[in-house]
């Protein structure tokens, strides 16, 4: 079982919302998400408690919405869920979403823990604009924006990064450590009109590092882009929020749900800088370039089936100079959300 995520959500007067979210899958129980929001107005709200940073584009989908198995490489170097204090609304008759947050901070595509490592936080904010989103014509679907944090952390660990079959593509020396500031910026946009949908996605991460034996230091600069194409074969619209089926899967009637087809291609580029000193360049490689393609069948709006083929090629990451052979990998998954 890859998640088994109960949640309590709620509502108390007309202004406060609450959510508490655990995940049962791990070895040991993690609270994955806990937070309250007070909503002054559509334009304005607080939230306080523990839940996804606002960096990314594809990170802010639901894990039982996403069009693939497996999050893209511009995800990984964004945060995932983090505990602080979220500003939050949407102006403008709803055309601009926007955010600034105050955070714990974390390693890319890493959660923070439940309390901050050291004394220093994360400044996190994102602008996203939906510009024809009380429009009726085919540009109603169209947004796009810009995230990004900026905070300093100090001897922390920094993270590994993983292809989309889940395999470790990249890890550090075991004597580097984030020592400084780490800055995070990632465009984001996409458009879904009728039945096909299209998401592009792109994200930077420059960190301060440091080898605790020799003090070596520098700062590194990673990158991470995607790009995705999603059609919805038995013609129901597409959407940032998913697939509702207009009919559920009934031998007895003759309907089989909905059917979505979704390409992805996408790329991790690590910094040559980060070579030999930081990393082995026989055991990391310094680019994946990453495709991927799947066949999505909502049976109804509970139960998901999905299927995915992932081919990764490697730039270095074998002893010798040498390219890592290339990754391929089928995953199937049955998910059920109620």
């Amino acid at each position: 079982l890859r998640r088994v995520r109960p949640s309590v959500e709620g509502i108390v007067g007309e202004r406060i919302t609450f959510r508490v979210m655990p995940d049962f899958a791990p070895a040991t129980v993690e609270l994955l998400e806990a937070y309250g929001n007070y909503k002054f107005s559509d334009g304005f709200n607080v939230l306080f408690g523990r839940t996804k940073s606002p960096a990314g584009l594809e990170r802010l989908v639901s894990q039982t919405n996403l069009a693939f198995i497996e999050r893209g490489y511009p995800t990984i170097l964004l945060p995932n869920r983090d505990t602080g204090v979220q500003l939050h609304g949407k102006i403008f008759d709803k055309r601009l979403d926007w955010n600034v947050s105050v955070l714990n901070g974390t390693a890319d595509g890493a959660s923070s823990p439940s309390s901050a490592p050291d004394d220093n936080y994360e400044l996190a904010g994102r602008l996203f604009t939906h510009p024809f989103v009380n429009s009726d014509g085919a540009l109603k679907g169209l947004g796009f924006g810009v995230s990004g944090t900026v905070g300093d952390q100090d001897n922390a660990s920094p993270s590994q990064y993983r292809t989309t079959a889940q395999q470790t593509a990249f890890s550090w020396n075991g004597n580097v450590r984030l020592d400084g500031r780490v800055t995070r910026i990632s465009p984001q946009a996409y458009w879904y009109y009728g039945p096909v949908g299209l998401l592009a996605e792109y994200a930077v991460s420059e960190l301060d590092v440091v080898r605790i034996d020799t003090l070596a230091r520098d700062t590194l600069t990673n990158e991470g882009w995607q790009v995705y194409l999603t059609w919805v074969l038995t013609g129901e619209d597409a959407s940032y929020g998913g697939v509702r089926p207009a009919s559920n899967f009934s031998l007895s009637n003759g309907t089989w749900g909905a059917f979505e087809l979704a390409l992805r291609v996408g790329e991790l580029l690590i910094d040559e800088d980060a070579f030999p000193n930081f990393a082995s360049p026989a055991a990391s490689a310094s680019k994946v370039r990453g495709y991927t393609a799947g066949l999505n069948w909502y049976l109804n709006r509970n139960l998901k089936v999905v299927a995915n083929f992932d081919w990764n090629e490697f730039t270095g990451g074998a002893p010798g100079g040498a390219d890592k052979a290339d990754e391929k990998a089928l995953f199937t998954r049955l998910q059920v959300y109620f």
